[in-house]
């Protein structure tokens, strides 16, 4: 019912010709889910226009979501699920808004979404970080990639509010994923690289110089963004031994 009020809403909001381009949203943001091409602004200004339930307590809303979340079967509508949450998310205890989200990973495919969830993560952690570790651990070892980098990126981001759950704590979970052949996960363990490398400047430089030839490419140009050009030139040697 909620899932096919939302997606029609969407579909009359697409822009007339914009079926017809050779642009490939799907392909761009590597998901299964088809895309209607909206632009996120007007994503975001049909999200505020609210729907038939929008003025239901926030914790009826909440369930409302979650369903549409599971059952949605076009990108936008999943967008639409997440774009709750994401506003509303000092409304509500992290104990109770936790358990939700942590499921809303397994129908995750893609980089847009997974990032939408990681910056909610990061927020939670502030308030209860003990709450959220256990399961980015867990995700840490999963076979699935898009919850391994889920147990990395959530961090980088929660680093980046210059808050910390210790390097060593950090720096573990981050190695486990050091050989990954997953790109979007490589790309999560350069972003945790950098931004620790603000936090414990001293111990990621250590850890970079170290494992200089075991980081990817993907995961080595993000790491060194934040250090000076003079340490980028010394790995890169480090990198071309042989």
């Amino acid at each position: 019912m909620y899932v096919e009020e939302i997606e029609k809403k969407l579909m009359i909001s697409i822009p007339k010709g914009n079926k017809e381009s050779y642009f490939d949203p799907e392909s761009y943001m590597g998901t299964r889910y088809p895309m209607l091409g909206l632009a996120v602004p007007l994503q975001r200004e049909i999200f505020k226009q609210g729907y038939s339930f929008s003025s239901l307590p926030l914790a009826d809303q909440l369930k409302i979501w979650d369903n549409v979340w599971k059952k949605a079967k076009v990108f936008e509508v999943l967008t639409q699920a997440a774009f709750f949450p994401e506003k509303f998310i000092n409304k509500f205890k992290t104990q109770d808004l936790w358990p939700v989200l942590k499921t809303w990973v397994e129908r995750v495919d893609n980089w847009g979404h997974s990032d939408m969830l990681s910056a909610m993560f990061a927020k939670m952690l502030v308030k209860d970080k003990n709450l959220l570790l256990p399961q980015l651990k867990k995700w840490n070892s999963s076979i699935n990639p898009w919850d391994r980098r889920q147990s990395i990126v959530p961090l980088a981001m929660y680093h980046r509010r210059n808050q910390s759950i210790g390097f060593k704590e950090s720096i573990g979970l981050v190695e486990n994923l050091l050989l990954d052949e997953d790109y979007f996960v490589q790309k999560g363990v350069g972003w945790s690289l950098r931004e620790m490398g603000v936090q414990y400047p001293e111990d990621t430089w250590k850890f970079l110089k170290k494992n200089a030839k075991k980081i990817s490419a993907a995961a080595f140009s993000a790491s060194v963004e934040k250090i000076t050009n003079d340490k980028k030139e010394e790995l890169k040697a480090v990198r071309k031994k042989k």
